[in-house]
C-alpha cells in the first residue's frame, strides 16, 4: 500500500512542478530569445527546443518508467 502512495505522490509532485516551474522558465526564455536585453539570464546559446525536451521530457521518461516498473510488478505478482 505504501508503494501505491509513494508512486501516487511522486506523480502529483512532478506534476505540480511543471505546471509551476516550466511555464516561468519558458516564458523568460521565449522573452530573452525575442527580445534580448543585457544580461539576460538565458543568453547562453542553450536553444528553446533543448530546454523544453530537458524539462518536460526527463519527467515524463521517469513517470513513464516508473508506472511501468509499478504496472509490471502488479501484474507479474505470484498469488
Amino acid at each position: 500500500m505504501t508503494e501505491i502512495i509513494q508512486t501516487i505522490w511522486e506523480t502529483i509532485s512532478g506534476i505540480f512542478f511543471l505546471l509551476f516551474f516550466g511555464p516561468s522558465i519558458l516564458l523568460n526564455q521565449t522573452r530573452c530569445k525575442l527580445f534580448p536585453y543585457d544580461g539576460c539570464p538565458y543568453d547562453d546559446g542553450i536553444d528553446l527546443l533543448v530546454s523544453v525536451s530537458i524539462l518536460y521530457g526527463i519527467p515524463l521518461i521517469i513517470g513513464l518508467y516508473k508506472l511501468t516498473k509499478f504496472l509490471y510488478r502488479k501484474l507479474t505478482k505470484k498469488k
